[in-house]
């Protein structure tokens, strides 16, 4: 059973756990709350008068502590150069973000607390107001410069994880995979890894990316929206977070644009590269999934079209598959 199974998780086993980790950040909780989770085991605190907060007991072998600390020291600057309304980092006895505890007979997780943000997943399609909310917050996120400390390991979407995310959709289901399927899916990341080699890296329009930017991480709050689980975020052009959204929100694209432009201007890498980053987004949420034995029946049905779609993309010399 992998250690972030919540389906098989035994209750009294795990709350016993989250208190512990809650004893290294000095929080004595109220009640806890089992929430879900793909990598990581979740739990909503109840502190009492000290407030609510997130618990996250996360998999060793799927999380570099280093890079968690990474999306939390961008949630830490971020809380002081903006006024968004984010998940804060609460910091362990020990003044780190990221706080390593044993539990026999596992090895020691990595374990983080953030405090609580109010607010209800969106029911049905979002109100153009809001995705225009949400264009408006990833310009300011966009536009919030932070430069990590040279120790920190960065997620980077760049050629590298280009040609890495395909690797892990082949090493999965190539079986699946008919031989033209196979040699669209290796055009079109050819034609994506060039493009990011490419293309100049402005200080305008490459940086810090949420990562994950879609409805699943949206909250709704009265009239208020906002975005949360930065646990993806790395370096990279803040077009591929914008087409990482637009693929979730596409009938609704022109109220999300106009929100960011409201902010700041759509990054030009977009505006002339829009088909290969959305390429771009589609094979890194592929090569998530992948890793999802239940995802399975999703992988089967979705491949053969994305391999036709990137049968259609202009290779470095504007060469199509054949």
């Amino acid at each position: 059973m992998s250690d972030t199974d919540t389906s098989r998780l035994d209750g009294d086993a795990v709350a016993a756990e989250a208190r512990a980790a809650l004893a290294a950040f000095g929080i004595d909780p109220v009640s806890l709350e089992l929430l879900g989770g793909l990598d990581s085991i979740n739990f909503r605190v109840d502190a009492g008068e000290r407030g609510c907060y997130v618990l996250g007991l996360h998999d060793l072998a799927r999380h570099d502590p280093r890079a968690i600390a990474l999306s939390l020291a961008w949630l830490d600057h971020l809380a002081l150069d903006t006024d968004l309304v984010l998940p804060r980092p609460v910091r362990d006895l020990q003044g780190e973000h990221v706080s390593m505890v044993r539990f026999p007979p596992r090895r020691a997780r990595p374990c983080t607390l953030v405090v609580w943000v109010e607010g209800e997943p969106p029911s049905g399609a979002l109100q153009d107001r809001f995705l225009e909310e949400a264009g408006s917050v990833m310009a300011r996120l966009h536009g919030s410069r932070f430069d990590p400390p040279p120790d920190f390991v960065r997620r980077r979407f760049d050629a590298v994880h280009a040609s890495r995310c395909l690797s892990g959709i082949v090493s999965v289901y190539g079986d699946a995979l008919d031989a033209q399927q196979s040699d669209a899916l290796a055009h079109g990341t050819r034609a994506i890894t060039a493009l990011l080699d490419g293309l100049p890296r402005r200080a305008s329009s490459f940086g810090m990316l949420h990562g994950d930017f879609h409805a699943g991480n949206y909250l709704i709050h009265g009239d208020a929206f906002r975005v949360i689980d930065f646990g993806r975020c790395g370096v990279g052009f803040h077009a591929l977070d914008i087409a990482i959204a637009l693929e979730v929100e596409a009938p609704q694209r022109e109220a999300f644009l106009a929100g960011y432009a409201r902010v700041r201007p759509l990054p030009p890498e977009f505006v002339e590269h829009e088909h290969l980053f959305t390429a771009m987004a589609h094979l890194d949420n592929l090569a998530f999934l992948a890793t999802r034995p239940q995802e399975r029946s999703f992988m089967l049905e979705t491949l053969p079209r994305v391999a036709e779609a990137f049968a259609r993309l202009p290779g470095p010399h504007g060469v199509r598959a054949p």
